[in-house]
C-alpha cells in the first residue's frame, strides 16, 4: 500500500486589525463586510427591505381631514346609542314577560 500524505487542515484564527474571524488555509470562514464584522445574514436584509417598503407605503397613505373624521365620529356615534336603545328596548320587553310568565299569582 503507498504512503499517502493527507495535507493537514488548519483552522487559525487572523490576529490582525482587519480580522474578520477564523480562517482555513487562507480563505476566511467569515465573509466579512466594510466594517470587519459579518455580514447581516439574509433574513435581516429581508427585514430591512420590508421596513422600507412600509416606509414607502406610508408615505402614499392619505390620511383624512378633521371634518371627515369628526363627521364620521359623529355617525359612529348616533348609530351605536341607536343600537343602545334597540337592546334596552328589547331586554325591558323580555324581562316583562318573563315576569308575567314566571311569577304569575295564581
Amino acid at each position: 500500500m503507498p504512503n499517502r500524505e493527507v495535507p493537514a487542515v488548519s483552522l487559525a484564527t487572523r490576529r490582525g486589525p482587519n480580522s474578520v474571524g477564523p480562517e482555513r488555509n487562507g480563505v476566511s470562514l467569515h465573509q466579512g463586510n466594510s466594517e470587519g464584522g459579518p455580514r447581516p445574514t439574509k433574513r435581516f436584509a429581508a427585514l430591512l427591505r420590508f421596513l422600507a417598503e412600509v416606509r414607502q407605503e406610508m408615505k402614499d397613505i392619505s390620511f383624512p381631514g378633521w371634518r371627515e373624521v369628526r363627521s364620521t365620529t359623529i355617525i359612529v356615534m348616533g348609530v351605536v346609542l341607536a343600537l343602545a336603545a334597540y337592546v334596552y328596548v328589547v331586554d325591558q320587553i323580555c324581562v316583562r314577560l318573563l315576569d308575567q310568565m314566571l311569577f304569575r299569582q295564581r
